[in-house]
């Protein structure tokens, strides 16, 4: 399983390590039982970077913050334009409910 995080071009080496020590702590605290692994990628199109890196796994999911608007809600253009170039299988999750 494969953990990618794609981050903006100028976020510091510290930033990533943070951020990558973290998911680690929580995937050391869950039950999986497949060996897994953290990718980030420093790049400012990440639907580009998420359609590309999809090409290579069977499920791509996704965390996404509505937003509410007029017409009701939606979901940011980064969202869209990699729920349509995807060409596999795709999990969108919201915000969690508190």
């Amino acid at each position: 399983m494969i953990f990618l995080h794609v981050c903006a071009l100028r976020t510091s080496q510290k930033q990533i390590d943070d951020f990558e020590s973290q998911l680690s702590a929580l995937i050391s605290q869950s039950s999986f039982n497949v060996k897994t692994a953290i990718k980030t990628i420093r790049h400012d199109d990440v639907s580009k970077v998420v359609t590309e890196e999809s090409k290579y796994v069977d499920l791509v999911i996704l965390r996404s913050i509505l937003r509410r608007t007029t017409g009701g809600f939606v979901v940011s253009n980064v969202t869209m334009q990699v729920i349509q170039d995807l060409t596999c299988s795709m999990l969108l999750f919201g915000e969690p409910h508190s």
